[in-house]
């Protein structure tokens, strides 16, 4: 059994584990009070990757070689790089949008 779209946003949006990537308008307020919100967010984050997702060798080379051409053309600058990332497809009920 398929739990319904909005049981889905219902426990992305009340579930206190949740990772949020920025604060959607349920949480800015907890945000403004709080300056640790985001850092918090974060470290939630690079658990659940650490933990959860592994990058395929072949596409830790190409990453590796795009840094080490991109570094040594631009000299002592910082390179980051990122991968875009899909979930399922679902609407935003309007109890969670608000």
């Amino acid at each position: 059994m398929r739990p319904s779209s909005e049981t889905l946003w219902q426990i992305h949006c009340d579930e206190p584990e949740s990772i949020f990537p920025y604060p959607h308008s349920m949480h800015y307020a907890r945000y403004r009070e709080d300056p640790e919100w985001y850092p918090k967010q974060r470290r939630k984050g690079q658990r659940v990757v650490a933990e959860y997702l592994r990058v395929k060798p072949h596409v830790l080379a190409k990453v590796d070689d795009f840094a080490r051409v991109t570094s040594t053309a631009r000299g002592s600058w910082a390179v980051a790089c990122g991968a875009p990332t899909r979930a399922p497809p679902t609407h935003h009920p309007s109890s969670c949008a608000s």
